[in-house]
Parts: C-alpha cells; sequence; structure tokens
C-alpha cells in the first residue's frame, strides 16, 4: 500500500467523522443558549456540545496534518500551490483558534471560584500555540499575499484577540459573575458560530463542487 492510498483511507474516515460530528454540534448548540442557565438542561447539553468540539477539532485537526503530508510528499511547488497550501494554514490556524476557545468557555466556569490557578500547564500551551499560529500566519500572509489573504489576515488578528481574553481573565484577582459568564458565553458562542461559518463556507463549497461534477 503507497502513502497516498493510506492517506486516502485515513481521509475517508476523518471527513465524514468531522462533519457528523459537526452536525450533532450544530443541533446541540443552540439548546443551552435558550434553556435555563445552570439547570439540568443547559449542563447537559452544554456538555455533549462540549464533547462533540473537542471531536469536531480533533477531527479537524488530523485533516490538516493529513493535507501537510500530501503537500511534503507531492514536493511541491509554493508558487503552483500558494492558495491551496495558504488554505491549509489558515484551517489549521482556525483549528487551534477554536481549541482555544473552547478550552476558555469551560476553563471560565473550572476556576471562577479560585482565578488564581487558571494559569496552568494547559491554558499556556494552547494561548502560546495561538500566538505563535497568529503571528506564523501574519508573517506568511504578508510574504505571501495575494487578493483573498485578507481573510487569512482577518482570521489571525482574530486569534490575536482569543489569546488577549484569554490573559485578560487570568490576570483578574477576582472573578466577578459578570466576568466568569462573559468569558464562558464568549468561549462557547465563539465556537458554535465558528460551527456555522464552516458548514457555510466550506460546506457549501463541497456541495457546489459535487453538484458542478455531477452536472459536468
Amino acid at each position: 500500500m503507497t502513502v497516498t492510498e493510506l492517506l486516502d483511507g485515513f481521509h475517508a474516515f476523518t471527513r465524514p467523522a468531522h462533519i457528523g460530528f459537526g452536525m450533532v454540534g450544530l443541533l446541540c448548540f443552540w439548546i443551552p443558549m435558550v434553556s435555563a442557565k445552570g439547570q439540568k438542561t443547559h449542563r447537559r447539553f452544554g456538555k455533549i456540545f462540549e464533547v462533540t468540539a473537542w471531536l469536531v477539532i480533533f477531527f479537524a485537526a488530523l485533516g490538516v496534518i493529513n493535507y501537510l503530508i500530501r503537500f511534503s510528499q507531492s514536493k511541491f511547488v509554493l508558487s503552483d500551490k500558494l492558495s491551496e497550501f495558504s488554505l491549509i494554514l489558515m484551517l489549521g490556524h482556525l483549528t487551534i483558534t477554536a481549541s482555544v476557545m473552547l478550552y476558555q468557555g469551560r476553563h471560565a466556569l473550572r476556576y471562577k471560584s479560585n482565578v488564581k490557578e487558571a494559569r496552568t500547564v494547559v491554558f499556556l500551551t494552547l494561548h502560546s500555540a495561538l500566538l505563535l499560529s497568529s503571528l506564523g500566519l501574519i508573517i506568511f500572509t504578508l510574504k505571501h499575499f495575494q487578493p483573498s489573504s485578507i481573510i487569512a489576515l482577518i482570521t489571525s488578528l482574530f486569534g490575536l484577540a482569543v489569546v488577549k481574553d484569554g490573559y485578560q481573565f487570568v490576570k483578574n484577582e477576582r472573578v466577578t459573575r459578570e466576568i466568569w459568564v462573559y468569558a464562558h458565553l464568549n468561549g462557547m458562542m465563539g465556537v458554535g458560530l465558528a460551527f456555522y461559518v464552516a458548514f457555510g463556507v466550506f460546506g457549501s463549497k463541497i456541495l457546489f463542487d459535487t453538484n458542478t461534477e455531477e452536472s459536468g
């Protein structure tokens, strides 16, 4: 079995899993939003959404790694595949951004009573990864600028804003209810909206490409 065949089989599993869990996330997102906060229904479906979101992020990360391996195997010339490679880098950055936002949403609940312990190894690792990813994407985009690069720059700046929000939360001496509720909702709503954006942009592109191929 060749590397390409192995990657094709791998992708055939990870892509449907990513889309499937994403659909569950789309459905579960609104129940905690409209249900009474802190009640059983809110906590139950909030947990389902959180687990689903981590699975979506996990399979997205595997998908990005898959594409990066394909690029390295093909020994491509960057100028010939700049748009495709830039898209993969942006998707990788968005995957890291979503993981940090999801972590922030849960992190706010876990440390709302003892924010002094909130600077955990996981917190520092995730936020450092997002900071480096944002800066790296900005440098790459400016070096290889093209008309569509503005989207990558916006997502990079958004990543920096997410890092800023995370550090603003942990620098508080004491966390009020308004602060932790904002951090929690900001993280969870951000991930939920990311689900809808990803489904609307990339999902519609896949459906459009599929329909175009069938009609052709």
